[in-house]
């Protein structure tokens, strides 16, 4: 019943951010108990030996872990194992969420943008003067395929090119409204068509205000977009796929 309660909830969340509905359609579906269920099921080995990976090199923080079920299920959905792939990764941290990256899809490149100086969140954590340092330690078995961006992530994008396109762009920088919106945008751009995007903390409640929250910036980036992509999956993140570039004429 708690479990029902808090899914409904959520629901009412983002229909209250604004939420395409099928959006909200799309999550209530996907959090269904034996959908969850089945997808820990068929990929629980990846989340085992993540979780043993985690352990064995001490991070001192598991934000991301959770996740591996339903990336898994889009790396097979969306044709990203065992092909060459660009992945553009907004905010590292430690280095866990590249190194399941680097590791579940060995012909990956990965370039890494963070400030390694912490988010509002991260206000109050312990050792953050150690976080790049932790991170360089992380990803040196694939420091062949990672490049690492040091900045905000605006300054990064500026120093992209325009023809630098991406496979898999994950959005988890700073999870402020504004900044949410921009990565969103920036990232969008430098997407692929058939890329896939994902975007974490789709359901995170920090800041005051809602409109502070990301959810209520990636509901208006799917506005943005209308008609350029397809929602993949909605659970805690929302992934979509980049099915068009936008109109060369706009007006």
């Amino acid at each position: 019943m708690k479990s029902l309660f808090r899914k409904l909830s959520e629901a009412y969340y983002l229909w209250r951010a604004d939420a395409p509905l099928r959006g909200v359609w799309m999550y209530l579906s996907s959090r269904r108990r034996r959908n969850v269920n089945a997808l820990h099921w068929k990929h629980g080995a990846a989340l085992t030996e993540m979780k043993a990976f985690v352990r064995d090199n001490a991070f001192r923080q598991d934000w991301f872990t959770h996740n591996i079920p339903n990336w898994m299920e889009v790396f097979e959905l969306c044709g990203l194992r065992d092909r060459p792939i660009d992945v553009l990764e907004i905010g590292s941290f430690e280095g866990l969420s590249a190194c399941f990256l680097l590791r579940q899809l060995p012909l990956a490149r990965v370039t890494c943008i963070d400030t390694w100086a912490g988010s509002d969140e991260h206000a109050s954590l312990k050792h953050i003067d150690t976080i790049e340092s932790a991170f360089d330690r992380n990803v040196t078995p694939w420091r062949d395929r990672v490049t690492k961006l040091k900045g905000y992530s605006f300054q990064c994008f500026a120093t992209l090119k325009e023809a630098d396109k991406y496979d898999l762009i994950y959005v988890d920088g700073s999870h402020h409204a504004d900044d949410v919106m921009v990565d969103a945008l920036q990232g969008f751009r430098h997407l692929k068509v058939g890329g896939v995007m994902i975007l974490d903390d789709y359901l995170w409640r920090y800041y005051p205000r809602m409109s502070e929250d990301p959810a209520m910036a990636i509901n208006g980036f799917l506005r943005l977009i209308e008609g350029r992509y397809r929602l993949v999956m909605v659970y805690y993140q929302l992934v979509l796929v980049k099915i068009a570039e936008p109109s060369p004429w706009r007006g």
